[in-house]
């Protein structure tokens, strides 16, 4: 029998939304090509227990487009032994989903291809599935922390199929037996203790030889797991999620697989296939003074080097796919013709021009790590800069609550640009910015004041002992800090005012500065109003 397995997409999953459901909806489309018995999906099908109702309509639509339909479609067991199904060929596929960790089973309950759970209080029945003259008896387990716990304590156990065998001896000659579920099985956290499969191979005739696990998202495969007879096998994730970079050190998804698997009784067979709607994470640590103009530049060049090596490396890896793979692209992107589409993307790699490249395939991530000692608000402003010179990617800064910079993201330009981000277009090289004035209130500064204070301090006792600011009396001195105050304050407002060079600028002062913008509908000016902003605990996924 032939099946396919993947795991793990956490849609909705807050780096790339987006990339979430197009990975998603590839899998589904190769799954229909393929021609498999059934889908087995082993978890973590959303990012968060309780995701957005139009995550779950988007999932719910893209199930019914590609037409699956649930492994069981009725209870058909005595005495809770069993769960029954005849499969025949139908235009539909069967599709099973297992309950991750980062899923709610009554969410899961809501889709297309959810009927019921077999595992029951403390016993794990199994799907026996019939496909012609082959016969699988499926354990699928939902995620479960003390499941390792409980199996060795026998207060969970798996029901054998002994009585459905003993009640049909005829289907008991082609017998294939998988377990599959979604738990912690890795090296550098905790390995899950497969003993009571040992135990269970021991008293029963049809003995469990194959595991497939979703949760760690490294493709992994165990051969005579730790002195077992298991083949535990991991096909791994194709969104990369900071887990998988902490644990794994990975910085791009080319150890993750959608599996292809042909099962038949003691040996499984499978072929793995990557996505063309893949992610690429470039992971670059960095640490900056920005107080340094020279470090500043350094790491400016750093950046734009690093990027264009990045984007090398995409245009290279799409010249080396094959046909079927441009095929892919033509059908992810709708093209009508996808043979006079791929034909001039050929051509267009053979060039290597980035800028013509990128009007037509997928476009991958790149994230950027920094780590500054002295956050520089103009530092976003150069990057954006210098990213919008290549027209290829935009900016998007992210900032914590102490107001400094720990990761910049950098999303090579997607193909629908949505209403809150900036539309890039193809302007001339040599280009004006984009000036908008931003008025502010004497009151509204001081905010702002506070980012210069220790220097103003600096700057008048400096002044004070070297002797350019003489003062005959205490209301001269009061005056002349006043007036440099004010200077300083003015000078402050010019460099806002020049930076100013995005839309996105405002968002930028408004995270820094923790201010908020009220916009004026009756003169379509926009004002800045300081607003103390309550700090609210992140609530942990």
């Amino acid at each position: 029998m032939k099946f396919i397995t993947f795991t793990d997409s956490h849609i909705g999953y807050k780096q790339s939304i987006e990339q979430t459901f197009k990975q998603f909806e590839e899998c589904l489309f190769i799954a229909r090509q393929e021609r498999p018995d059934f889908v087995l999906y082993l978890g973590d099908m959303f990012d968060i227990k309780h995701p957005d109702a139009s995550y779950i309509r988007r999932v719910r639509d893209l199930l019914l487009k590609y037409n699956f339909r649930p492994l069981a479609d009725e209870l058909l067991f005595p005495s809770e032994e069993y769960v029954y199904q005849v499969h025949t060929e139908n235009q539909s596929v069967p599709f099973l989903q297992i309950c991750g960790n980062h899923e709610d089973r009554a969410v899961l309950d809501l889709l297309p291809t959810q009927k019921f759970n077999s595992r029951f209080e403390s016993k794990i029945i199994p799907y026996i599935l019939q496909f012609g003259a082959q016969i699988l008896v499926l354990y699928a387990v939902d995620y479960d922390k003390h499941l390792n716990q409980n199996l060795k304590l026998n207060t969970t156990s798996l029901v054998p199929p002994t009585k459905f065998f003993a009640k049909y001896p005829d289907l008991a000659q082609d017998v294939s037996c998988l377990f599959a579920m979604h738990q912690d099985n890795c090296k550098l956290t905790s390995l899950f203790d497969f003993s009571f499969l040992q135990s269970f191979n021991q008293n029963n005739k049809h003995q469990i030889n194959f595991v497939l696990n979703g949760h760690e998202h490294a493709f992994d495969q165990m051969d005579k797991y730790e002195g077992t007879e298991l083949h535990v096998t991991q096909p791994g994730s194709f969104t990369i999620t900071k887990r998988q970079i902490e644990l794994s050190g990975l910085v791009k998804n080319a150890n993750q697989h959608l599996m292809i698997c042909e099962l038949n009784q003691n040996r499984l067979l499978f072929k793995t296939r990557q996505l063309f709607t893949f992610q690429i994470v470039c992971k670059l640590d960095v640490t900056v003074d920005c107080t340094k103009i020279h470090a500043k530049a350094a790491y400016v060049k750093n950046v734009e080097t690093q990027l264009n090596e990045f984007l090398d490396k995409v245009i290279e890896w799409y010249q080396n796919q094959d046909f079927i793979t441009l095929c892919y692209a033509a059908q992810l992107n709708n093209i009508q013709e996808p043979k006079e589409y791929i034909m001039q993307l050929q051509q267009t790699l053979k060039k290597g021009d980035k800028s013509e490249v990128f009007e037509f395939i997928p476009k991958p991530v790149a994230r950027i790590i920094v780590k500054p000692s002295n956050f520089d608000y103009s530092m976003g402003q150069i990057l954006k800069e210098l990213i919008l010179d290549d027209e290829l990617a935009q900016f998007k800064p992210f900032f914590d609550q102490k107001r400094l910079v720990e990761v910049h993201q950098i999303d090579i330009k997607p193909q629908k640009i949505q209403q809150n981000e900036i539309q890039l277009q193809n302007e001339p090289e040599q280009r004006e910015p984009r000036l908008k004035t931003l008025q502010f209130e004497p009151e509204e500064l001081k905010m702002l004041h506070k980012f210069v204070n220790t220097e103003l301090e600096t700057i008048h006792k400096a002044q004070q002992d070297e002797g350019n600011v003489k003062a005959s009396s205490a209301n001269t001195t009061q005056k002349a800090i006043d007036d440099l105050i004010q200077k300083e304050a003015n000078q402050i407002k010019k460099v806002i005012e020049d930076a100013a060079g995005t839309d996105e600028f405002e968002d930028i002062l408004i995270k820094l500065c923790d201010i908020k913008v009220k916009q004026d509908e009756e003169d379509d000016e926009s004002s800045l109003e300081v607003v103390p902003v309550k700090k609210t605990k992140k609530a942990k996924n």
